[in-house]
């Protein structure tokens, strides 16, 4: 063993060299370490989230790219430093389109891909979701949201029926949705009941809304009613797509304008003048 006042730590210009040993060398595999854990670390610092895309990214550079980073760490050069992370945060955004090439190419349903179309090429901060099912729309519509702001900025809303569904419908609990949605970083607002119910009593409260999606397996009375509720949510840029079914076994989701949405809400006030 190497007397304890010869050992020294290896220099950036050891990894350059190759004098800092070979790949089987532990003092190499701690400094991979630290450069496979560096973007932990700088979460750390900044008080955010660790990105689990970004430790697998950088999990994968080749030993020379490790030691530049080492290097340029080491050497206390602020400028090469911020140009390394950039390059960094532009391969984390290739990762990130290939998720959303991925939705909105080949994702499973076909008839989700039109929402998630919409959510790359539009900036959303708020979703109003009705009929949540699985959660596996929501999950995704927030990853394609955060795209364009952090997850603690985005609004989520979801109205469902939850344990008061039928028995065969398949769903989630209000505890399994909260769990699953809290994962992906944001503070999802769960309001049980049917559309009607849910909007009568939460409308006034939930501000303007950018994206609302309505699924098809609504009631269709309590949906009808519920179109009343839904213009003083909206802007002028905010969308609204409703899912209708084709046939026995397909569905697809419909981008509605806005002045489509007036004339639903509006029939909704004649039948309930009619029934008075």
């Amino acid at each position: 063993m190497m007397p304890k006042a010869n050992r020294r730590r290896p220099s950036p210009g050891d990894l350059s060299v190759g004098r800092f040993g070979g790949v089987g060398d532990p003092r190499r595999a701690h400094a991979d370490r630290e450069v496979r854990h560096f973007p932990q670390s700088l979460s750390r610092r900044r008080g955010k989230k660790q990105d689990p895309q970004g430790v697998r990214f950088l999990s994968i550079l080749s030993v020379r790219r490790s030691e530049r980073i080492i290097r340029a760490l080491d050497h206390g050069n602020l400028d090469r430093r911020l140009a390394i992370l950039a390059k960094g945060t532009a391969r984390l955004e290739r990762v990130g389109l290939l998720t959303s090439a991925y939705l909105t190419l080949l994702s499973q349903p076909v008839k989700d891909r039109l929402i998630y179309r919409f959510l790359c090429r539009s900036p959303i901060r708020s979703i109003l979701e009705i009929g949540i099912g699985r959660g596996i729309r929501s999950g995704r519509m927030i990853q394609l949201a955060a795209r364009h702001y952090p997850p603690r900025c985005i609004r989520y809303i979801g109205i469902d029926l939850f344990e008061s569904r039928a028995g065969c419908a398949p769903g989630l609990t209000v505890k399994e949705a909260h769990q699953a949605l809290s994962a992906t970083g944001v503070r999802p607002r769960l309001v049980p009941g049917d559309p009607y119910a849910a909007l009568c009593r939460t409308a006034n409260a939930l501000g303007s809304i950018d994206l609302i999606v309505i699924s098809a397996d609504q009631d269709r009375d309590a949906m009808c009613r519920a179109w009343l509720y839904l213009p003083r949510i909206l802007r002028q840029d905010s969308a609204v797509f409703l899912e209708e079914i084709q046939s026995a076994e397909q569905s697809r989701f419909r981008q509605l304008p806005l002045a489509e949405v007036q004339a639903r809400a509006q029939e909704c006030v004649r039948r309930v003048r009619r029934a008075a």
